[in-house]
């Protein structure tokens, strides 16, 4: 890259999901740090992750550990803008267009646009974006139907976020575009689909970048472009919980719904964590395990790699699971119960799966004031972004875990 420094391989965390994720690239630290340790935390009584759609936002007060860089920014006296990043709502960020689940279900046909428009503040920005969403057009394509209301929803995301600076002139923007993601999960990861619309990100990226010179600022910004984890491709399912089911560790109701338990698996698409109940009985992690080296140790395993508890500790994870598996190449892990051993997987792709595995490798982009022209960044993860945004404005974070990317900046 000719005009800014480049990874093509920046490592994202683990469980490499979206939640865990953004609250690294933003405070800097390991999700066992922050505690955003999954997409949604697991319902111990339930055994099984908390449903989506209790929580419309996600709180910035789940950040348990570091201070996101919002939040160091604000304390410098810097103005802060967030479209469509997760964890702001309630965060204090002086601009601020929160990302809702229920914003974006995962049916089109479920999908209302005016509630792109919840939660904005300031409320006087409001009249102003909705504005803004009333002239946003999806080109119409048959082949992206599926998820043509997430490409409304970036769509919308850029022109909020050019709207904003082009008016207001923040010191620090996040924008988090959801897409491409989507495409990969819905059409697979190198389909024609797919590419369309990475191309489509890319005119949105350079939107963005464009309200920098309406607004008379570009010499002096800095843009961070970075992607927060791979995928990996997928076609068949392991279900994990029916195994532990025909063993006779987890019951369910005439529902299907679990009753009772004594290990189950909480699913992230490319992994699993296992948990056990009480969590501390080594004899009964003993036995578990061994249901799932068996399978581990045949020929055509659905298990790439068995991750006990030292090695997650030692990555940042939940520290409460009795270990973790990760996916073999073409599978995925359901949290199915009422179902075969393995089925056909609901997506063509997933994420989840470990940081050393080269398909969850992440790309990172820095370009523009600061940074050094044509220079490729041998090693980043996710955690340095945080503490490197921070040096380039001149200040400092109060506790991380990620480097500075030092290497990468303008001495």
């Amino acid at each position: 890259m000719e005009k800014g420094s480049l990874s093509y391989s920046a490592e994202t965390v683990y469980p490499s999901l979206t939640l865990p994720a953004h609250a690294s690239i933003v405070t800097g630290m390991l999700p066992a740090d922050h505690s955003i340790t999954a997409d949604f935390s697991f319902d111990d009584p339930a055994g099984k992750s908390a449903h989506q759609n209790q929580k419309k936002f996600h709180k910035a007060s789940e950040i348990k550990g570091g201070e996101p860089i919002w939040e160091t920014a604000s304390r410098n006296g810097l103005a802060v803008a967030s479209v469509g990043f997760p964890l702001t709502a309630g965060a204090g960020i002086k601009f601020n267009v929160k990302a809702g689940f229920s914003d974006l279900p995962d049916k089109e046909s479920d999908f209302k646009p005016e509630t792109l428009l919840d939660g904005i503040e300031p409320e006087s920005l409001t009249l102003q974006l909705s504005s803004v969403l009333s002239k946003v057009v999806v080109p119409d394509n048959k082949r992206l139907k599926a998820i043509s209301h997430f490409l409304k929803a970036d769509l919308f995301r850029a022109a909020a976020a050019s709207l904003i600076m082009e008016n207001y002139k923040p010191g620090l923007m996040l924008v988090n575009l959801v897409s491409f993601a989507e495409a990969e999960e819905h059409f697979g990861l190198s389909s024609g689909e797919t590419f369309e619309v990475l191309e489509s990100i890319d005119r949105l990226i350079a939107q963005i970048a464009g309200s920098l010179e309406k607004a008379g600022i570009q010499s002096g910004t800095t843009l961070i472009i970075s992607s927060d984890r791979g995928y990996l491709k997928t076609e068949q399912s392991f279900n994990p919980n029916v195994l532990l089911a025909k063993k006779g560790l987890l019951s369910t109701d005439g529902e299907g719904k679990i009753s009772s338990w004594r290990a189950v698996a909480q699913s992230f698409g490319g992994s699993a964590a296992i948990f056990i109940n009480p969590s501390q009985d080594e004899q009964l992690a003993g036995q578990v395990f061994k249901i799932f080296n068996d399978y581990y140790q045949k020929a055509d395993s659905p298990i790439w790699r068995i991750i006990n508890r030292r090695e997650a500790v030692r990555l940042g994870a939940d520290p409460i699971p009795a270990f973790y598996i990760d996916a073999a190449p073409g599978h995925s892990i359901s949290a199915r119960i009422l179902s075969p051993v393995f089925t056909a997987s609901s997506t063509r792709a997933v994420s989840g799966g470990l940081p050393s595995r080269s398909e969850m490798r992440a790309v990172l982009i820095l370009s523009g004031s600061g940074i050094k022209p044509g220079f490729t960044l041998e090693y980043a993860r996710l955690i340095d972004i945080a503490p490197t945004i921070a040096r380039l404005f001149g200040i400092e974070m109060r506790t991380v875990r990620g480097r500075v990317l030092s290497e990468a900046i303008v001495q």
